[in-house]
């Protein structure tokens, strides 16, 4: 598959035109559309990478900063406990990492209560406890963020 394709593909699956938080020169924060966990993100490259050693190795420290930020505002918001992030690239090549906050205790949002049936152990992906109406409100409540 062609670059473009695999980065309109990419788009079009994880809906960025959507679930879009927030974008860096380098990077694009966004809701994942399933949700394992209250609040999972995807952090993608804005590059053409398919593989690590195609990101601009100016890139990374924005990533980190983002991360942080990321992980500071599911601890401020939603409760989280932790941060785990995944960087598998398996299904979708576009260098991305899941951001996906960890719980303790299931935690009420949205009109939903949210476990993290993995705690204390891998999360637990094939769970997704998200509609589109809990996706946007997840979205707007990292929105908010002030992003630097």
């Amino acid at each position: 598959m062609a670059p473009d394709d695999v980065r309109g593909a990419f788009r079009e699956k994880f809906r960025l035109d959507d679930l879009t938080v927030h974008e860096s020169d380098d990077w694009t924060l966004s809701v994942r559309p399933g949700q394992p966990v209250l609040g999972a993100l995807v952090v993608s490259s804005r590059h053409l990478a398919l593989d690590l050693s195609e990101v601009p190795a100016g890139s990374g420290a924005g990533l980190l900063d983002l991360m942080a930020q990321a992980e500071a505002g599911a601890k401020a918001r939603f409760g989280a406990v932790r941060l785990n992030v995944l960087c598998l690239m398996m299904q979708d090549p576009l260098v991305h990492f899941h951001l996906l906050p960890r719980y303790g205790a299931s935690v009420d949002f949205a009109g939903v209560s949210w476990a993290d049936s993995g705690w204390p152990g891998p999360p637990n992906l094939a769970d997704n406890q998200a509609g589109d109406d809990q996706l946007r409100e997840i979205r707007d409540v990292y929105a908010s963020l002030v992003w630097q």
